[in-house]
C-alpha cells in the first residue's frame, strides 16, 4: 500500500502498487483498513465502500493504472490484462 489518505474528490482512497509496473486505486471508501507501508494479500479487507469525496451514491471506484495514479500513470481497462 503506497498510498491510504484523503484525496478532495476521491475521497478516502488508496493505492497498492504490485511490484509489477500495474497499480490499483480504489476510492470513494468510507473506512480505510490498510495503511501506507502495509503489504496487503489477495481478498484481504482494505477499506469499506463508501460516497466520499466527488460520490453521488454508494460505489467503489476501482482503476488499473501503468504506472502510480495521480503521478505520472495512466489508466488502463482491466479486461485487457492476463
Amino acid at each position: 500500500v503506497i498510498v491510504s489518505g484523503w484525496h478532495y474528490s476521491y475521497g478516502y482512497y488508496i493505492v497498492i502498487n504490485h511490484n509489477n509496473g500495474y497499480y490499483t486505486l480504489y476510492a470513494h471508501c468510507s473506512k480505510l483498513i490498510a495503511k501506507e507501508g502495509q503489504t496487503v494479500a489477495k481478498g484481504q479487507q482494505i477499506a469499506n465502500m463508501g460516497m466520499t469525496g466527488d460520490a453521488t451514491g454508494p460505489h467503489l471506484h476501482f482503476g488499473l493504472y501503468v504506472g502510480q495514479p495521480m503521478n505520472g500513470g495512466y489508466p488502463i481497462n482491466p479486461y485487457t490484462v492476463y
